[in-house]
């Protein structure tokens, strides 16, 4: 599991590191559900098991933002405080 909060300080590629180490995979092109994709600061993860996918918008090693996301439009469904990757 993966837990993420607004305001933690945490390297991005710590975050990409813990979501392969709980089996997830990179996928740049295919948007799929158990992938994660990169694109600069933001980090977008669409878990296997929820119709919403998850952005990550980050500022240096902190995350800024937390939103729950249209995974086929992108666009932004409800801002979060904190989540967890299972």
């Amino acid at each position: 599991m993966v837990t993420l909060a607004v305001g933690q300080r945490i390297a991005r590629d710590d975050i990409l590191k813990a979501l392969v180490r709980i089996q997830y995979g990179r996928n740049d092109v295919a948007f799929d559900r158990g992938t994660f994709r990169v694109r600069g600061d933001t980090v977008e993860i669409y878990p296997a098991y929820e119709e919403q996918a998850v952005r990550i918008e980050m500022f240096g090693d902190e995350i800024e933002r937390i939103s729950k996301i249209e995974p086929l439009t992108g666009q932004t469904i409800a801002t979060l405080e904190r989540t967890a990757v299972y």
